[in-house]
């Protein structure tokens, strides 16, 4: 049996947020890192400034997975998350 029209984009669309899940999470960790390194080298404002930057991309992240969430909810179908880990795992190595 195929795939309705609304699955079909809706599978799309769930490759488009693992995708800008994924590059949410290494903005993050790269502002996590920006962060300590400010810290070690005693620049006050620097740290703040990349500690909000990763709250402000973790909110992004919250975001995109509630949306994923329901994409999921509205079409049991694309709930494979061995596949959605799977493309993440790609995406990230």
């Amino acid at each position: 049996m195929t795939d309705s029209p609304d699955q079909a984009q809706a599978s799309v669309f769930i490759a488009v947020l693992c995708t800008e899940i994924a590059a949410v999470s290494l903005q993050i960790e790269e502002s996590e890192r920006s962060a300590q390194t400010a810290w070690e080298s005693g620049q006050a404002s620097a740290r703040l400034w990349h500690v909000e930057a990763a709250r402000s991309q973790r909110n992004t992240l919250y975001e995109l997975h509630r949306q994923l969430d329901a994409l999921h909810d509205r079409f049991p179908g694309t709930a494979d998350t061995s596949l959605t880990s799977r493309k993440l795992s790609e995406l990230k190595g």
